[in-house]
């Protein structure tokens, strides 16, 4: 006989100081750039865990509206709001669920802090997938002066809670 060993999904909150050379590394395997975490930002990690090993699949980086800031600011990234800055998910595991869990669970907190809108600037590639979560394009796309053809085109886009 032969047993199957399910892997199961996990979603930890880390320390952006403890886990900065594991969203580094998980960045570059994803679109061969490195990203760092953002000052200010928390981090949610997906491990896939099986009966002997935990490996890192997905990652988001996210910042928390500033609650004590009354009124929004004319930049798009303004601290008023929620930012979503970096959602990684390792190609093998698209498809999967991983990215919307990740996705979830932020939302999860931020509503819990306060129900101002979120934002995220989203690459061209994930226009869709944030547009299946309930965020909606706002204005015209911006060339970025990125050097990473992934990122050539960013997307304003916004999540408000009902």
């Amino acid at each position: 006989l032969c047993f199957l060993s399910a892997a199961v999904v996990t979603i930890k909150e880390e320390g952006r100081s403890r886990c900065r050379h594991k969203f580094r590394q998980l960045s570059r395997d994803v679109c061969r750039e490195v990203f760092d975490v953002p000052e200010d930002n928390r981090v949610l990690m997906a491990y896939e865990k099986t009966q002997h090993t935990e490996t890192h699949i997905g990652e988001i980086s996210f910042q928390v509206a500033d609650t004590n800031k009354q009124t929004p600011g004319i930049p798009f990234d303004d601290d008023y709001y929620h930012q979503i800055t970096f959602l990684f998910v390792k190609q093998d595991f698209h498809g999967r669920g991983i990215g919307k869990d990740l996705v979830e669970k932020c939302l999860q907190i931020m509503r819990a802090c306060s129900q101002r809108p979120v934002r995220v600037q989203s690459a061209e590639k994930a226009v869709g997938f944030f547009q299946k979560l309930g965020f909606e394009l706002q204005g015209e796309p911006i060339e970025s002066a990125c050097g990473v053809r992934l990122f050539r085109f960013m997307y304003n886009m916004e999540y408000k809670f009902s």
